[in-house]
């Protein structure tokens, strides 16, 4: 049969383009570039983020920020309390008296276009004053190495972008294992673009620049009515000039924890919020092979499903043997990337998400790319 076929060529291609792309995920280790730990390179850094009633995680980010071991009087952290109905804003201000680098920013009104948290990170990088900006989620937490990790990459100054691993949920329960899990593989495609050169997605939970970059591409203009995108729409700007290097830093120093969503409504607006810029990626330049594995992940998946089906309803060798080589693909890149930052893998957890996660590709894929979400109520 023709579908048949066409779902064999799908699940051949995308497991060759997966295989072929996370090839060098054991080579870099450590990390992308062999710098040598040094202390000579030493900017001036701004910490950039926004926070909308998050007076439950404020707290553990502001407390991991005072642990940094970057010297004190070299970077500064710019929170913007994006009009906080709780009382962020209250903990915000009791903070400063043990963060002496803390500059609170509110944002009153978002001007009209512009997607909510854009608005509060452009607010905050304009009034920066590092060479250097970093960013992060106001629910994670950075490492105590962090910024000193991250810092280390740009003494190349043909550096202008570098992302890093930001995984969420923990090693818990099974939910937080598969959260966990999901993360890292995105993390896992993230990392192997970038070691191949191609810019293909980032989080913004660990992202970081050259100031003088983002200013040079007109930072979030031209895709700031998108309520996603502060991380990987800004990195395909970046990458799109074609002068700078662009790191996934592989190291477990600078991996970034967040808690996976903690309700059903938070995971669905979260999951339809990445899936939202889905049509954008062809409106907007970015680069012929990334417009290539989009679709390609979304159509095999779709197939993956479809053998499944068939599978279960007539148990035959091939079907089983096209949805074994998709999952070993998948497993080949997981499980690289996992030991390539030394985080423990499940066999167990992966094993469950290979089920089901065809079916959270295709919804969230097709649906999100559909409607229109905000970024928190």
């Amino acid at each position: 049969m023709l579908i048949d076929f066409l779902g064999l060529i799908s699940i051949f291609s995308y497991s060759i383009i997966i295989i072929v792309l996370s090839k060098n995920l054991i080579n870099y280790k450590n990390s992308l570039l062999k710098i040598n730990d040094t202390n000579d390179y030493l900017p001036f850094v701004s910490v950039v983020i926004a926070a909308r009633n998050e007076e439950k995680n404020i707290k553990p980010l502001i407390k991991s920020l005072l642990k940094q071991s970057y010297p004190k009087n070299k970077f500064e952290v710019i929170i913007i309390n994006d009009r906080s109905t709780d009382n962020t804003l209250k903990i915000l201000n009791q903070s400063k008296t043990f963060l002496s680098q803390l500059l609170i920013l509110n944002v009153k009104t978002t001007p009209i276009g512009w997607a909510p948290k854009k608005w509060a990170l452009k607010f905050g990088i304009d009034q920066s004053n590092g060479e250097i900006i970093l960013q992060t989620d106001a629910d994670c937490i950075v490492p105590q190495k962090w910024i000193e990790k991250i810092v280390t990459q740009f003494s190349d100054k043909s550096v202008g972008f570098v992302a890093a691993p930001s995984p969420m949920g923990s090693s818990n329960s099974l939910i937080d294992k598969l959260f966990f899990l999901d993360s890292m593989a995105q993390d896992a495609i993230s990392a192997s673009g970038f070691l191949n050169n191609i810019a293909l997605t980032c989080s913004g939970r660990n992202i970081s620049f050259r100031k003088a970059i983002y200013n040079h591409v007109d930072g979030y203009v031209g895709t700031e009515s998108i309520p996603s995108g502060d991380d990987d729409l800004l990195m395909h700007k970046i990458y799109n000039l074609h002068k700078y290097k662009m790191i996934f830093l592989l190291s477990k120093d600078v991996v970034v924890l967040s808690d996976a969503p903690k309700t059903f409504k938070q995971f669905l607006l979260q999951r339809m919020r990445f899936a939202s810029k889905g049509l954008l990626y062809y409106k907007i330049d970015t680069n012929t092979i990334f417009r290539l594995i989009l679709p390609l992940i979304l159509i095999t998946n779709i197939f993956c499903f479809y053998f499944l089906i068939c599978f279960l309803n007539n148990p035959t060798i091939y079907l089983l043997i096209l949805f074994i080589i998709k999952n070993l693909a998948d497993l080949y890149i997981t499980y690289n990337y996992h030991y390539s930052i030394d985080q423990p893998f499940s066999f167990l957890s992966f094993s469950f998400l290979s089920i089901i996660h065809p079916i959270y590709i295709i919804t969230f894929g097709i649906i999100g790319s559909l409607i229109n979400v905000r970024w928190k109520n």
